[in-house]
């Protein structure tokens, strides 16, 4: 079957070298989207340890936001057991850290990622034909519709789980952003050309709140590759198939 090949451009937070089964899951889509011939770059906060010499990584972060976390968790775990003060403390510092994420952070835990990307955005020279966004975290998407919004390419959103609608352990403070988190995923969810669910109870339940057009959902597998056909749409992604070499 001949089809079209794309320059795609994947924004996701969370990538390798870090492990996940949402990075497990997209480093083996990557892999699949490079033997049928794409060229794949990658716009991600994980900071990249080895370059891959297949694909581009592009990694955006915010050095001193993660030093600061990183010297305070190095710092809490190598005080000796004989300075309690010092560990009383750093142990309060690490709380005090956690609940101001937890109560005044929008959209999660990474919105400093999502600054960088942001304050990056004019610098940011990107040539692809197709985005895909990953989440959680749910910035993944805002990153990518920062930046698409001059170039209005092709956009799939590809969701691993609730944002809006999570009822358990929420991704941010519910009081304080509760509208704000429904009239953004309601817009980009308007804006996409493909939605990606990895469940069917997610989807439906999706589908039923911000009453999107089922012309646009797809069920995805967790671990999953692409097909080749190419939709009458342009968009030449259709489906996530079950790779045989995992079965």
């Amino acid at each position: 079957m001949v089809y079209q090949k794309q320059k795609i451009l994947l924004v996701t937070h969370q990538f390798t070298p870090h492990q996940s089964p949402r990075t497990t899951r997209w480093s083996l889509i990557v892999d699949e989207l490079l033997r049928l011939g794409h060229k794949v770059t990658v716009v991600t906060g994980t900071k990249q340890e080895v370059q891959n010499k297949d694909i581009e990584i592009i990694y955006l972060g915010n050095k001193r936001s993660n030093n600061v976390v990183k010297n305070l968790r190095e710092k809490s775990n190598n005080i000796d057991d004989k300075s309690k003060t010092k560990k009383v403390f750093f142990i309060f510092l690490k709380k005090i850290y956690r609940f101001s994420i937890k109560i005044l952070a929008w959209p999660d835990y990474s919105m400093f990622w999502l600054l960088s990307v942001y304050r990056s955005r004019k610098n940011l020279i990107l040539d692809y034909d197709l985005l895909i966004s990953v989440s959680l975290p749910f910035s993944s998407h805002i990153a990518g519709y920062i930046i698409n919004k001059k170039n209005k390419k092709d956009w799939i959103m590809d969701n691993g789980d609730p944002f809006t609608l999570k009822k358990d352990a929420p991704e941010n403070n519910k009081i304080l952003y509760g509208f704000l988190n429904k009239y953004f995923e309601n817009k980009f969810y308007s804006l996409a050309n493909k939605i990606v669910f990895t469940h069917q109870d997610s989807m439906d339940l999706h589908k039923d709140f911000f009453n999107i057009s089922k012309d646009k959902l797809i069920v995805g597998n967790p671990i999953s590759n692409f097909d080749n056909e190419i939709p009458s749409d342009g968009v030449w992604f259709k489906t996530f198939m079950p790779s045989p070499t995992l079965t």
